[in-house]
């Protein structure tokens, strides 16, 4: 995401960010296996920014793990 503005007014500005994700998965035959790693990295950065009278800022989810297994049948 590259730097852009905070408000609708243009009076501030919110810094770009890069987040690294990664997944590593296995497939059986009937099955598959995975693990999702989100903010590899940790960045600190803002997700989104409320224009609104208090321009709020929100703060992206830090380094997260979600792990999840299917089977089909």
């Amino acid at each position: 995401m590259s730097q852009r503005f905070g408000n609708f007014a243009n009076s501030f500005e919110v810094d770009g960010y890069f987040l690294t994700n990664a997944t590593i998965a296995y497939e059986g035959k009937n099955w598959e296996a995975a693990v999702n790693f989100r903010n590899l990295f940790d960045v600190d950065y803002i997700e989104s920014v409320i224009n609104s009278r208090s321009d709020r800022n929100y703060t992206g989810e830090g380094f997260t793990v979600v792990g999840s297994f299917s089977i089909r049948f």
